[in-house]
């Protein structure tokens, strides 16, 4: 945290800003404001909007992109970075500070690879998924799905639901190959449990599969498919999708 907040230190680095109005250099001072109260990452997207605001007002004004592409690689925003501080370079190629922009672009270009394989590997999966990250069951839902890495294999099931465990029943999850492409997860073909020996001796595992996207940093979302089944009373329910945000939390 003290490392991106260290941003709060950093100097204008343009002086071609004569004709620069007043409104948008109090968007650039804001923006400094915000660096400088900022105490968690997020708090630091306040100030690339107020670097936004300042570059909308003077499009052609350096600072402003400099300073965005600055907080937006401290924020692993890489695409974002490298576009702004491209277009400082482009609106001031003889800057004195245009050695350094360009090493960091360089920089950054190299972050960005690696952060793409990264994001392609299935095993930066693993962990305990669970519903809105609240870990425990609620009557009638579903809330958490496991992915393992078993020997190289990158493997997903949604959990035994806590009226398994309570009765003590032997309702093991059925773990499936995931399918993922770097921003889209499919579990397909695990195994769903709601109901009791007395129904069916496997405790009545029905067809489920998970299909999500990742929206943020250890955070899912997307649908829950449920086959058709029996419940513990005999009752055939229907085929269910319903939609969660589905957090990791350990």
């Amino acid at each position: 945290m003290l490392a991106v907040l260290a941003v709060s230190t950093w100097l204008l680095c343009s002086v071609h800003a004569a004709t620069v109005s007043d409104e948008a250099r109090r968007h650039m001072d804001r923006a400094q404001a915000a660096i400088e109260m900022a105490k968690t990452p997020g708090d630091l997207e306040d100030a690339i909007r107020e670097f936004q605001q300042a570059a909308t007002l003077a499009p052609n004004w350096p600072d402003p992109y400099y300073q965005m592409g600055m907080l937006q690689d401290k924020l692993e925003r890489y695409d974002d970075a490298l576009k702004n501080l491209r277009r400082n370079l482009q609106l001031d190629p003889q800057a004195a500070n245009a050695p350094q922009v360009i090493q960091h672009i360089n920089k950054i270009e190299y972050k960005k690879e690696k952060a793409e394989k990264a994001r392609l590997d299935p095993r930066n999966l693993v962990g305990v998924w669970w519903v809105n990250g609240e870990t425990k069951e609620g009557s009638g839902l579903f809330s958490r799905f496991e992915i393992r890495n078993n020997n190289g294999v990158v493997e997903g099931a949604l959990r035994a639901y806590s009226y398994t465990e309570q009765r003590g029943l032997s309702c093991w999850p059925k773990f499936v190959p995931i399918q993922w492409d770097g921003q889209k997860l499919l579990v397909p073909h695990t195994r769903y449990f709601y109901c009791d020996t007395s129904v069916q001796k496997d405790c009545c595992g029905t067809d489920a599969s998970l299909s999500l996207a990742m929206i943020a940093k250890d955070t899912l979302k997307g649908t829950l498919r449920i086959a058709s089944f029996k419940d513990r009373d005999g009752i055939v329910s229907p085929e269910t999708v319903q939609e969660f945000v589905w957090k990791r939390v350990k």
